[in-house]
Formats: C-alpha cells, sequence, structure tokens
C-alpha cells in the first residue's frame, strides 16, 4: 500500500514538471514584434462567429495593432 502511495506522489509531481511551459527568465529574452515588422501569418484561425479568418488579408493597405492576451496563468 505504501508504494502505491509513494508512485502516486511520483507521477503527481512529475506530470507538474511535464505541463511547465518555458518562461522567459527576463524582460530581454522576449523578442516581441516591433514598430515596422512584419508579422506572421497564422494558420488555422476563426472569427467570433467560427467562419475562417485570413489575418494576411486583414493587414491590407491599413495600419493595424494586435494584442495577445496570455490565456493560462
Amino acid at each position: 500500500m505504501r508504494k502505491c502511495y509513494l508512485v502516486a506522489l511520483c507521477l503527481l509531481v512529475f506530470a507538474g514538471a511535464l505541463r511547465a511551459q518555458d518562461v522567459p527568465e527576463t524582460a530581454t529574452d522576449v523578442r516581441p514584434l516591433l514598430v515596422g515588422m512584419q508579422a506572421p501569418a497564422p494558420a488555422g484561425l476563426v472569427d467570433d462567429q467560427g467562419t475562417a479568418f485570413d489575418f494576411g488579408a486583414a493587414l491590407v493597405d491599413k495600419p493595424t495593432v494586435l494584442v495577445f492576451y496570455r490565456g493560462h496563468w
């Protein structure tokens, strides 16, 4: 029985480590897009109605501000 508890504890500890994300140590490690840089064209975007959204077409001939929010802390 004690062995089962030990195995369960190890699984819980290591499961948390596997889900950990690499977070930059300092602000200088982050490489944001700067003013004038071209944004990458992500694939598979959908709008709030569930229809396909063409990111490249939305950026043509107009200035764009793109804000990313971290979805999970």
